[in-house]
């Protein structure tokens, strides 16, 4: 096992034997590294004035690459990339006035093979005959994140298609209408669907009609800004939610993107064409109202034959 030396410099005032405490704080020492070696979680130990480390325990040393000598020219800025020595004092700061204190950090740290995992931190100040010094308590929190980020995928995203659901995408019209009524933000809605997917359905499987889907989303997606969002509304609907946009501009998109998708090939049906309602919120209506604007305008397109995209405007007269 590696031993944990460290330098005194204290001049003993008053303790008349300076060996005895030497003596007490290295089986003070070796009994706290006794005990981290068999820990799961990484231990670190690391100067409180040069932040330098100096113990490692095996978890540390397995997980991160480096040896217990490798890492002793390093501190916690060497493999917590994202802060600097001088972000550190003022982190740690709180600790030299407590005794009883600690943070928690949840970060990412870097490996020697440059590899990140994610990680919680806890790190406390520990009080020794001599001097102070700093333990940080690592756990690999790597595979949480993961789950949670599928847990969170599996409760926002549309498993066939891979954008948004309904659920998120009504979370993200209450989140548009919140910011048009703080600083007067437009968006615009489009209700988007697929003409006769039913008789695609019919004439060639779900299985075509599930591929059609997919490459229906990935082609809007590509054809969409950053801001916008793109979500799966139910069946063959679609719902394009356009931030800062104007009626004219809500518009315009909407025909571009029809017509994007009527000169597509798509997997063995070769031509699809989509029926667009548009609209764009009205300052003062709801969710539930809005989106009714889009449905009647989409109705209407469908009504008129398919293949069009038509606008409802805020005082409900229709323009195709």
């Amino acid at each position: 096992m590696d031993k944990v030396t460290f330098s005194h410099h204290s001049s003993f005032r008053g303790i008349p034997n300076k060996e005895i405490v030497d003596e007490e704080i290295n089986n003070t020492l070796q009994l706290l590294a006794t005990i981290t070696e068999t820990s799961v979680d990484e231990i670190y130990i690391f100067d409180t004035n040069t932040f330098y480390f100096l113990y490692i325990n095996k978890s540390a040393e397995k997980n991160l690459g480096y040896t217990l000598e490798e890492i002793r020219n390093f501190t916690p800025a060497d493999i917590y990339i994202k802060i600097t020595i001088g972000n550190l004092k003022k982190l740690l700061y709180p600790l030299y006035s407590s005794d009883n204190k600690f943070i928690k950090l949840q970060v990412r740290l870097q490996r020697k093979d440059f590899s990140l995992y994610y990680a919680q931190i806890i790190i406390k100040k520990i009080l020794l005959p001599e001097r102070e010094y700093f333990v940080a308590s690592v756990t690999d929190t790597t595979q949480q994140v993961i789950l949670q980020k599928k847990l969170k995928n599996l409760a926002t995203k549309d498993s066939l298609t891979g954008i948004y659901n309904r659920h998120k995408a009504n979370e993200i019209i209450d989140e548009e209408i919140i910011r048009q009524n703080k600083y007067n933000s437009r968006f615009a809605v489009l209700m988007l669907d697929i003409d006769y997917f039913k008789s695609v359905n019919d004439s060639y499987g779900h299985d075509v009609g599930d591929i059609i889907l997919q490459e229906l989303s990935k082609l809007i997606l590509q054809n969409t800004r950053k801001s916008d969002r793109f979500a799966r509304w139910g069946g063959e609907e679609f719902l394009v939610i356009l931030s800062q946009t104007t009626a004219e501009g809500a518009f315009e998109y909407a025909q571009k993107l029809a017509n994007i998708i009527a000169s597509y090939n798509f997997t063995q049906v070769s031509v699809l064409t989509v029926s667009i309602g548009v609209c764009v919120y009205k300052d003062g209506e709801s969710k539930a109202e809005l989106l009714k604007r889009a449905d009647e305008a989409l109705y209407i397109a469908k009504n008129r034959g398919r293949n069009r995209v038509i606008f409802k405007s805020n005082d409900d007269t229709v323009r195709s």
